[in-house]
């Protein structure tokens, strides 16, 4: 959807075409997946726990007020988990 690659995902840029997909890959893989804080946060790079959980909560309050982020979520939904 993001056109970013496993690496990409998992690096150390901050830039919003790359920080954002990554919380969205976080907020999946801790909701849907149901993973922990620390193993979501191994998955993606090793980042800790804490910074795992403000991508929860920035993606759950955006895809409630963001029509566009809750289609993104929505489409990457369906293609990932049928």
């Amino acid at each position: 959807r993001f056109g970013l690659t496993n690496a990409q995902l998992k690096s150390d840029r901050r830039s919003r075409p790359v920080a954002r997909p990554r919380q969205i890959l976080m907020y999946l893989l801790r909701i849907e997946l149901r993973l922990s804080l620390t193993e979501v946060g191994d998955w993606v790079g090793g980042r800790d726990h804490t910074t795992v959980m403000h991508a929860v909560d920035t993606i759950t309050k955006l895809i409630s007020t963001d029509g566009g982020m809750r289609d993104d979520v929505s489409w990457i939904k369906k293609e990932v988990f049928g």
